[in-house]
């Protein structure tokens, strides 16, 4: 058995695939690999890729099956869908050296390892299950970024029933892969598998079920729709996860990717859903009845959050309030009265735009306290920062801005409950067109709206300023 990783097998090159061997170009790590991949459009994609990203890919091979592709290697990576994995791992169970590594990148980790465990039943190689931390929009080869791997919030976690506190032996296929990615430069941390799936269960899977509902108010609403078509950043940051162009007369790529790990993840999810509605509804009665107790509790989740290990700059929330001003009709009159159409407009769409992000992101941010108030500010992934943000806004300006617009706000995160309700609802019966529907609905209106700002495209910081200035 070689102490050594020298050759690489990669089963399944789309994003994440093409993400690790990104990463490996970059450090100049460039054992052979060997490529798998059933899309015959695949290769001219990832060579494509490489181009525009100026590093060479002479070290990737690609093979027609996937014994050819494992026969020889130290370490195979599984970086298929997780529908797939239980047929590729008999497959390249039959094939794989003895004493070799054979590690995924499965995003919900239990069902992953049970799958791949059916299919390795007779294998002579060693299984390691993984995970990386990070993605990026998009999917497919011209998705990949080395960034995903070796990006400072890009961790990979590998999955051990000890999790953190037990040593790793030399010589062990734990050791040799966990010596391998930190070679790479890749921040690496092992995670029993029930921690794996509760984290991103609630911080990148509800995350995402989380913006496909709030997107859906709008779907049907044409009010919702004018506002969202003016986002400011809270809620172009929150909803980009749902940003992804379509591709002519083929299935959507965000349906492809978030219908089976929603249903796959589905308990871990749905734990996330029942913690969130505990404190979305705490904030909803606090706007109501105990303006004091909220404004604690808004100080107390941006405490927490303020510790999050996010090197990502936004705007503050005055620019929240320039962008607001921005709505067309914020300042139109109404039969001569500009006071009516100033509530209507500009109380709406705070409602929707500002405060209801805010109390989503806080009820996010509490969620994420009760399961790991010590791990989730060290591994927080992109979309859950994004998420969270706006619960780093001043606790007392928020207050004020939703005592102003109760009214408005109240109704919204009503409709929103109620959507979200519905889709969890979806994902437990197993409604696949239902979920799909939600999905494509929520890109078709993420679409429509502006991109993301964040870090370059941050303007300058604004002064705070009363909103009805």
């Amino acid at each position: 058995m070689s102490e050594t990783i020298e050759q690489i097998a990669l089963i399944g090159c789309g994003q994440v695939g093409t993400s690790i061997l990104l990463a490996m170009a970059q450090q100049g790590k460039t054992v052979p690999v060997t490529v798998y991949d059933t899309n015959p459009e695949t290769e001219a994609l990832l060579r494509r890729k490489f181009v525009e990203e100026g590093v060479e890919s002479s070290f990737i091979t690609f093979l027609s099956s996937i014994q050819e592709a494992v026969d020889e290697a130290d370490l195979t990576v599984l970086a298929t869908p997780i529908s797939k994995f239980k047929d590729v791992a008999t497959e390249v169970g039959r094939h794989a050296k003895e004493g070799s590594i054979i590690t995924d990148t499965g995003s919900a980790k239990q069902v992953a390892i049970e799958n791949i465990k059916a299919g390795l039943r007779e294998c002579a190689a060693i299984y390691v299950p993984a995970h990386n931390g990070n993605g990026s929009q998009g999917a497919g080869p011209l998705s990949g970024s080395a960034g995903n791997i070796l990006g400072h919030n890009s961790p990979m976690f590998l999955i051990h029933e000890e999790g953190e506190n037990f040593d790793l032996p030399e010589g062990a296929a734990e050791k040799r892969l966990y010596d391998f990615w930190n070679d790479l430069g890749v921040r690496t941390q092992f995670i029993t598998a029930e921690k794996h799936d509760q984290f991103f269960g609630q911080c990148s899977h509800f995350q995402h079920v989380i913006v496909f509902a709030l997107m859906n108010l709008a779907e049907k609403n044409p009010e919702v729709l004018h506002y969202f078509r003016h986002a400011g950043t809270a809620l172009r940051n929150m909803s980009r996860v749902a940003l992804q162009a379509f591709e002519k007369g083929k299935r959507s790529s965000l349906v492809e990717m978030w219908e089976p790990i929603l249903v796959q993840n589905m308990g871990p999810v749905t734990k996330a859903y029942t913690r969130f509605l505990h404190h979305f509804s705490d904030f909803f009665h606090d706007v109501d009845q105990d303006h004091e107790g909220l404004c604690e509790k808004l100080k107390k989740a941006r405490a927490f959050r303020d510790r999050f290990d996010d090197p990502e700059r936004r705007e503050i929330i005055a620019g929240e309030i320039a962008d607001l001003k921005e709505v067309p009709d914020f300042y139109a009159r109404q039969a001569g009265d500009l006071t009516r159409a100033y509530n209507h407009v500009a109380l709406s769409a705070m409602g929707t735009n500002l405060l209801l992000p805010v109390a989503i992101a806080y009820a996010q941010t509490m969620s994420a306290m009760e399961i790991g108030a010590d791990f989730i500010p060290y591994f927080a992934n992109p979309s859950f920062r994004d998420g969270t943000h706006p619960v780093t806004y001043d606790p007392d300006y928020i207050l004020e801005l939703l005592l102003s617009s109760k009214r408005e706000f109240l109704n919204v995160a009503a409709d929103f409950s109620d959507g979200l309700k519905s889709l969890i609802q979806c994902i437990k019966d197993e409604k696949l067109a239902c979920i799909d529907d939600r999905i494509v609905s929520a890109q078709m209106v993420r679409n429509d709206m502006p991109p993301p700002r964040k870090n370059g495209n941050v303007r300058f910081e604004f002064e705070r300023k009363p909103f009805a200035a």
